[in-house]
């Protein structure tokens, strides 16, 4: 976990100069697809220097009913700095303490492949989530331009991959969600409404 933390650290800087023009125009379209509306209370999971936060205000969403949580220090600094109306929490999801049944949409946007324990991520969203909650897996590149993305990278992620569509939709139904939509067409999308 260590070398992930310091992987993400060492680009925080640079973060926001990473994203290209189009991938801004595939985050309007997965936050459409999803139905976020200004009625959310929003878990942005790995929520990195905060590039959604400007999306989910465009949507009508309230700066205090957004919650982000990123493992990496550098990230949360500079999420906080570009948005300090946004509460934002540094540390590993799987460990810290968020209160259930308290969010209506949870995210989790170009980071999943970084999740060492997948299963364990549904498990807890799923406490998490309100009854009709939705939870969105969903990158800007296809499955397979993310995993060729990181094995060409040489650095610590270059091992990370998407999970397989069959695992991805046992574990939305194992953890109670319904409604799964799978896609990966033009960009991945996956997407679940909590029972």
């Amino acid at each position: 976990m260590e070398d992930i933390i310091r992987f993400f650290d060492s680009h925080a800087e640079k973060w926001d100069s990473y994203w290209k023009e189009e991938e801004f125009g595939i985050i309007r379209k997965i936050l459409e697809r999803s139905s976020l509306s200004q009625e959310d209370s929003v878990l942005d999971i790995a929520s990195g220097t905060g590039i959604l936060v400007p999306y989910f205000l465009e949507f009508g969403v309230v700066a205090s009913c957004i919650q982000g949580i990123d493992i990496s220090p550098k990230m949360v600094e500079i999420f906080s700095q570009k948005f300090p109306q946004i509460p934002v929490i540094c540390g590993d999801f799987l460990l810290k303490t968020l209160p259930e049944n308290n969010y209506s949409y949870a995210i989790i946007f170009n980071s999943f492949p970084h999740f060492l324990e997948p299963e364990k991520v549904f498990e807890k969203v799923s406490k998490l989530l309100k009854p009709k909650g939705k939870l969105v897996v969903a990158h800007t590149k296809t499955r397979e331009a993310l995993d060729r993305h990181h094995q060409n990278s040489g650095s610590t992620v270059r091992t990370h991959r998407l999970l397989e569509d069959k695992l991805f939709l046992q574990y939305y139904q194992k953890y109670g969600f319904t409604d799964v939509i799978l896609d990966n067409s033009l960009y991945f999308y996956t997407q679940g409404v909590k029972k």
